[in-house]
Formats: structure tokens, sequence, C-alpha cells
């Protein structure tokens, strides 16, 4: 547990500092991690995206100022292996747009790290300098907590319980019931804390919330967090047993058990990089367990995710690229994307998402970080500290264990309020630091420079892709209505260099090049379906919809090239194979095109094409 506060003297005029911590907390907690903006496709990501990078703003440029001034100096915290590493890994990200396919999703996702970052680097400077800043940041994290609870039962009184999967509905503050459950055993993990560094009436009030929130998490039934809650339970019942037996035989068990986890990751990383795991699961019958399609494709997705990372393991494919490239490994096996126009934009585990865009020298930092932190927590809880600061400890160490368990199913890294949430969680999770530097140093100087930089950057990334995602929301109410000309406009509107897809990972281009198409106007739509394979060069509807174009223009074997492409992508995908067998009908060699239709999987079409193509025959 951190105890800066009882170690140094807090040097900043109170009054100031406090305004400051307040301006930030309220800032992040009170309206980073809720504000939404409903005329947006994603009504969360991009508004808290801008709101908190303008928080940091604002507060680091204000510190960094004062720094300046002649009056009592603040301390800052050392650039030590928690601080380098997430760092360094922020700056690996930003150096791997320079290789992404698609710059803008890259630039997008390698920026939201400098949020996590400043949430970790602030918390920690907050609390050398205000020895009230982690009580003001439980407390206001409660109230942050009971406000969730009432937004979450006002949605479960007005759901339609009669429906099949009703809790579905219930999503929160995070748009989705699963990242909401993430976000709720964040809090929970924060209540726990309060509970045992708290008093009075706080303590009373961390407890009930605490109950609360496991009664909420077992109303959600997400299976990630139920494994983060037994993980979590699991770390803070071992550390109570062992504190039991004699040091000799807690620290043997202790060593055996971390050994068995080893052994069971290795060989699950080796499973899994040698696509043995479907295999596995059906030999063992493992998979019957739960029964469950979207588990199913989870481990599909791993497979793929896989295949990406055997293709450059030490690079990766570029930051916020993962979901423009693993369609290059097939997307067959996923029925959802084949049969069901579903996309996927993460991976389901943030360790291999991290692999698969940054190579292992990305995983490397931002696995090492959460490493350092769970070390620096068991250091802490050796230390001379009170029975209460050993109890809050090991709830934090237990509960960001268990962070990192569901991170292995799920997508947490990608909301911005899970990430502020998760990085404040290990910020204020550091052990004291006997002798903070005294000295705004070069290097704390670049760091502030750094995050001013980076934060201003993301309010004008953030204000770019707003007006993209609101003018793409209008792109798709046109394509409903049909409106071909209209859509032209409004996707020129939509489209810049800081987006160039939409939530399903389309490119704005391709919206362009099918109104053309429709409109009869092949050049204008094959310059924009080329430019849409820029965007996004393994995507299946892309190709197929360029082949077409080729075959308007009587470019039959580009045509051919790009539906054999599409069907390499997504074998199970029709559209393709109709199109090769018109391209072979027409030019009447009836063998090829019926047994391009023949391979079609739907089999209504599959029967009307191929009665087009048995009576030409007879004819002849």
């Amino acid at each position: 547990m951190n105890q800066e506060d009882q170690s140094i003297q807090h040097p900043l005029n109170h009054s100031r500092q406090s305004k400051l911590g307040l301006f930030y907390l309220i800032g992040i907690f009170g309206f980073s991690t809720l504000v939404f903006y409903p005329d947006l496709l994603d009504r969360t990501l991009l508004s808290r995206y801008v709101l908190a990078s303008f928080v940091f703003l604002l507060t680091t440029l204000f510190i960094f100022i004062k720094s300046f001034s002649t009056e009592k100096k603040s301390l800052w915290p050392k650039i030590d292996m928690p601080n380098g590493l997430l760092l360094a890994y922020f700056i690996w990200t930003s150096i791997s747009v320079s290789w992404a396919t698609n710059f803008s999703e890259a630039i997008f996702e390698s920026q939201k790290v400098v949020l996590g970052f400043g949430a970790f680097y602030l918390c920690r400077w907050s609390q050398l300098n205000d020895k009230h800043f982690a009580v003001r940041l439980l407390k206001g994290l409660l109230l942050l907590g009971g406000l969730v609870l009432i937004i979450a039962v006002s949605q479960i009184i007005t759901m339609d319980s009669s429906l099949p999967n009703a809790h579905y509905a219930i999503r929160g503050i995070s748009g989705h019931k699963n990242l909401f459950s993430i976000v709720v055993f964040l809090l929970a993990g924060f209540s726990a804390i309060s509970y045992f560094k708290l008093e009075n009436n706080w303590r009373k009030a961390a407890g009930v919330l605490f109950v609360l929130f496991l009664l909420l998490l077992l109303y959600l039934r997400t299976r990630s967090v139920y494994l983060g809650i037994a993980t979590a339970s699991s770390i803070y019942a071992w550390r109570k047993l062992t504190n039991r037996l004699r040091p000799t035989l807690a620290s043997s068990l202790t060593n055996v058990l971390l050994i068995l986890i080893t052994i069971s990751i290795l060989g699950f990383l080796y499973l899994w990089a040698t696509n043995q795991l479907i295999d596995i699961l059906h030999a063992s019958k493992i998979d019957q367990l739960w029964k469950s399609d979207t588990g199913y494709e989870r481990i599909i997705l791993w497979e793929k995710t896989a295949c990406l990372i055997k293709d450059s393991p030490l690079w990766g494919v570029g930051a916020g690229n993962w979901q423009i490239e693993f369609p290059n490994c097939s997307v067959h096996g996923l029925y959802s994307v084949e049969v069901d126009s579903t996309t996927y934009q993460r991976p389901h585990n943030d360790w291999f998402w991290v692999w698969a865009e940054t190579g292992i020298i990305g995983l490397l930092f931002y696995l090492g970080f959460f490493i350092t932190i769970l070390r620096n927590g068991f250091q802490s809880l050796k230390q001379e500290i009170s029975f209460s600061e050993k109890n809050a400890a090991l709830a934090q160490l237990a509960f960001i264990t268990g962070f990192m368990v569901i991170a292995c199913f799920s997508f947490p890294k990608e909301r911005i309020e899970i990430l502020l949430l998760t990085f404040t969680h290990a910020g204020i999770y550091i052990p004291s630091v006997p002798k903070p530097n005294k000295k705004f140093s070069l290097l704390s100087k670049g760091i502030f420079v750094l995050i001013i930089l980076s934060t201003a950057l993301n309010i004008y990334i953030g204000k770019k892709r707003i007006t993209g995602e609101r003018n793409m929301k209008n792109v798709l109410i046109l394509k409903q209505q049909n409106n071909w000309p209209d859509i032209i406009s409004a996707s020129n509107l939509a489209y810049s260099k800081w987006y160039t897809i939409d939530p399903t990972t389309i490119p704005i281009h391709w919206y362009r090049a099918t109104s053309h198409f429709i409109l009869g106007q092949e050049k204008q739509a094959l310059e924009n379906f080329l430019k849409a394979a820029e965007h996004a060069p393994y995507n299946q509807n892309v190709h197929n919809d360029l082949g077409s174009c080729y075959l308007k223009l009587g470019q039959i074997e580009k045509a051919r090239d790009h539906y054999n492409e599409a069907i390499r992508i997504s074998p199970l995908f029709d559209d393709p194979r109709v199109n090769l067998g018109i391209s072979y009908y027409k030019e009447g060699n009836y063998r090829e095109a019926l047994d391009w239709i023949n391979s079609i999987q739907n089999y209504d079409l599959k029967m009307k094409y191929r009665k087009i193509i048995t009576d030409k025959q007879n004819d002849n």
C-alpha cells in the first residue's frame, strides 16, 4: 500500500493542491468516466477520450507552469520500473504507428495509452504532494460507485425481463454488459480498499457498496469477471492462509504454486501457438461444459491472433491494426463473421492483442508493468505496517491480479473509463519512496511536456473522429434509404486522415465506391474501391466489390483475382462464388460456372443460379 503520505513532507500550498486535486478527481471520475455523446455510433468512447485528455492537459499544464515558480517546490516521482515500463510502452506503441497499415486506427490506439500513463503518473505525483489525496480519491470513487449502482438498478427496473438474455440490456455506463461488469469489478476493488482505509460512515458505506457490487456482478453473469472474482478471492485467502504458517513453509508452498501456474501458462501458450486448442477441447469434451458459441469463436480468434504473431513476432502489425490484419489469416471458423456479417475489432484477450500489435517488445513493456506492480505489492506486505494497511494492500494486490485474469478473456484496455480506473488502481499501489525527487529534473520536464503535447493531440484527433463518426452515422442512415448521391457527400464529410474506417472495419471509401457503382460511375467507383483496399487490404467485402467493378469494366482476370482473394479470406462467403460463376457463365464456360455455383452455401441461391445455367446449357 502507498505509504508516501507517512514518510515525506508535502510541500505545496494545501489550498492550491486541494483545489488542483479536486479538479482532477471531479474531471476524471466525475465526468470523464460518465460523459456520453448520443449523436455518435459509439456514444461513450470518443467523448470520454476527448474529455479525459482535456482534464489531463489542464492539470499537467498547471503543474508544469507552477514548477518554475520560486515558491516551495513540488516533489516528483522517480522514474522507477513501473513508470519506466509504462512510459516505454507508450513510446513503443507510438513508434509502431510508422509501420501500421491503417494510420488512423494506429494513431488513435497509441494515443489512448497516454491516458493510462497520465492516470498512473498523476496519481503518484498527487500523493507525494498532498497527503489527503488518496483519501479523497477513495471517497470520490465510492460516490461514483453509488451513482453507477443507481444507473444499473434503473436499467434493471426498466428492462423487459420476459426477453431471453434480458440481462444483456444492463449496459451501465459502458454501452456493453461485459465491459460494464469490468467497471463494477474495479469499483468493487476500490470499495474493498476503502473499507480498510477509511473510517466511520465511509467505512460502512464501502462495506455496503462492496456487497452490492458483488450481487450486481452475479446478476450480470459475465464469465470472465467470475474468473476475476475467483482469482481475487483465492489470492486473498492464500495470503491469509500462509500468514498462519511458518515463513519457510509458506514460502515453499508459494513457490510450488507459482511453478504450477507458470507451467500451466507455458502449456497453454504452446497449445495456442500450435493451433491445438480446439482439438484438445473436442478430445477432452471440455467444450461441452459451457456449450457457448462465443467461447468457441474466442478460441478461434486466439488462433488467428497466433497466426498474426508468427508473421511479425518482434514488432507486431502496429497499434490498432489487429482488426485490419487478422482477416489475412482467413476468417474461416468464425461463422458469425462469414455468414452473419459480424465483425471483430479485438481478439478478446488484451495480452494477445498487445503482442499482435506491438510485438514481443510491446508485450514485455505492458505485461512487465503489471508484474512490477504485483512485485511491489508483495514487498509492501512485508513492511511493518498496520493491520488495516496490510489488508488494503492485499485487497489491491488481489483485485489487480483478478483484473489481469479478466484481461485474458476480454478487452478492457479498449475503454477509457476502464483504463482510467485500472491505472489509478495501480497508482495508489506503489510502496513508499523514501527520497523522491525534489528538483524538477530534465526527465520530469520531458514527461510533463510529453503528456501535454500528447493530450493536446488527443483533443485534435478526437475532434476529427467525432466529426467523422457523426457523418458516418448519417451515411448508414442514408444507406438504409438507398440515397446514393447523398451518401457520397456524407462520406466526403466523414473521411479524414484521422478517421478512415467505420466501427465494423468497413472503409469509408467503400461507401463512396458502392454509391458511384450503383449510379453507373464505374471509374469513380474503381478509384474509391482501390483506396478502400489501401485502408483495409484484407476485407472480404472490399475485394468482392472491387472484383465486380473490374468485371463491369471488362477486366475479367483482375476481377477473378479479387473474387478469389475474398474467398481465401472468407471461404463461406457466397457473393464472390456467385460472381465467379457469373463471370464464367458470360464467357460460355458453363461447367466452370456450375462448379462455382454448386459451392454456394445458400441453398435457395444455389438452386436459382443452377437453373439459369442448366437452362442455358440445354438451349445450346
